[in-house]
């Protein structure tokens, strides 16, 4: 009876230790999974239509945009964008990196010439002259009165020059070769994202509707994706997120009018009122030039005067522009459809 009793005891244990055990294992089973810190639970269920764009959202910020290549005009308004997208930064594409300045070169020159008169007091035409101005005009002839005997004796010298201001040329406009500075700008409209999760759970993205046109998005790294296969250098410009900057320039043209001068004409003096030379000097008619010339004589008494204006000759010499970049324009890539 003892071992009856002793194998009762050992049966109920086996039986019940089992049982005991197996309700635990199905409880930890049945149990809910706790809610993901990661994935808030409002974002677990799909939200997006099978015919939306997806991009990641982990591990980089993302920007889409649809895109229009248009020729590169700094001061052209940017056409509207489409419906449901808002305007984006503009870029460049293909800077014109090799460019140069063209030549530069210089007009005619400009001026007025005048025979400029000097008086002196003395035959070697050493003391301080007053000149004597004869007008910028050719004239045919003139008439003086005689100088006071406070201004005799009189001795002159002739010399052409500018009448008010120095001959000048005027220089082309400094332009830069080639003219543009990108062969064509990509204009962009940003997409707006919506939160959604596509697919799994452990791949979080921002997707969105797809608009008509080419697609570009901002990549994660060297390497675009599939759906975005294609890499586009494009490059913006600082400060200016709506157009793209002029990054080059040109230093003005400029001429050199050292080879400009004022010569020729003549300024003859004559012994009467009617430039004939027919008055009672001894010498009735003078031609002034550089000489020292005595012209005590002929001023003493009533004269008159003929002028030929000198001439403006020569050739301007042209100040060649340097080239410089104002700045660098900023290297930056996207990842786009195809054309």
């Amino acid at each position: 009876m003892v071992r009856r009793a002793a194998r009762r005891l050992l049966t109920r244990a086996i039986i019940t230790v089992p049982v005991v055990s197996v309700v635990v294992a199905c409880g930890s089973i049945d149990e809910p999974a706790p809610p993901s810190s990661q994935h808030p639970p409002h974002l677990q269920s799909p939200q997006c239509k099978p015919d939306m764009g997806c991009v990641p959202e982990e591990g980089y910020h993302h920007q889409v945009f649809v895109v229009r290549r248009l020729p590169w005009a700094y001061g052209a308004a940017r056409p509207p964008c489409p419906s449901g997208t808002s305007l984006g930064p503009a870029f460049g594409l293909e800077p014109a990196f090799e460019s140069s300045c063209a030549p530069c070169t210089c007009g005619a020159p400009k001026g007025t010439c005048r025979t400029n008169v000097s008086s002196y007091t003395d035959a070697s035409c050493s003391t301080t002259p007053g000149q004597v101005g004869f007008g910028t005009d050719e004239m045919t002839c003139r008439r003086g009165g005689p100088r006071p005997s406070s201004q005799l004796p009189a001795w002159m010298t002739a010399a052409p020059g500018p009448a008010n201001f120095l001959p000048s040329c005027q220089p082309s406009e400094a332009k830069l070769v080639p003219t543009e500075p990108f062969r064509a700008m990509l204009d962009t409209c940003r997409i707006p994202l919506g939160e959604c999760y596509r697919g799994s759970a452990s791949k979080p993205e921002r997707c969105f509707d797809r608009p008509a046109g080419r697609l570009c998005r901002t990549p994660p790294g060297e390497v675009c994706p599939a759906d975005f296969p294609v890499r586009v250098r494009a490059y913006e410009s600082g400060g200016q997120w709506t157009r793209v900057a002029e990054f080059r320039s040109c230093t003005r043209c400029a001429c050199k009018a050292t080879n400009v001068a004022c010569e020729g004409g003549e300024l003859r003096l004559y012994c009467d009122t009617t430039c004939s030379g027919d008055g009672g000097c001894s010498t009735p008619t003078v031609t002034l030039g550089k000489a020292c010339t005595d012209v005590t004589e002929i001023m003493s008494q009533p004269f008159s005067w003929r002028q030929t204006l000198p001439t403006l000759r020569g050739e301007c010499d042209a100040v060649q522009s340097s080239f410089s970049l104002q700045f660098a324009p900023k290297e930056v890539a996207l990842c786009c459809h195809e054309e």
